[in-house]
């Protein structure tokens, strides 16, 4: 029968490749899509990871700036309390030199 019908027989092979074939490029297809959701999964895990350093980036820089800011407030009181120390203690200088200068010119007039 097959000597009758060789055409039939090379039919059902090619479609049984074309089958085998289309079967191939779907788990294909399949294995490539379970890869790019692996590698979003990857890149979203990554972005995660980005962004909490980021943030912990972000807090310490704001705790550091605070930090330079108080000290730069506390340097500045300082320097202004010295200052004032400075001013204060040469009026009470200049005052008793004046009282000197008086009490001076005063025993010298008479």
């Amino acid at each position: 029968m097959q000597d009758q019908f060789p055409h039939s027989m090379e039919l059902c092979a090619h479609k049984t490749k074309t089958e085998s074939l289309e079967k191939e490029i779907e788990t294909l297809k399949a294995s490539q899509n379970s890869k790019i959701l692996e590698l979003g999964k990857q890149i979203s895990h990554l972005a995660e990871i980005a962004r909490e350093n980021a943030d912990f980036l972000l807090q310490d820089k704001a705790r550091r700036g605070g930090f330079i800011k108080t000290m730069h407030t506390t340097a500045t009181l300082i320097g202004y309390a010295a200052i004032i120390f400075v001013l204060l203690v040469t009026v009470n200088f200049m005052t008793g030199l004046d009282f000197f200068i008086k009490f001076a010119t005063s025993l010298i007039v008479k």
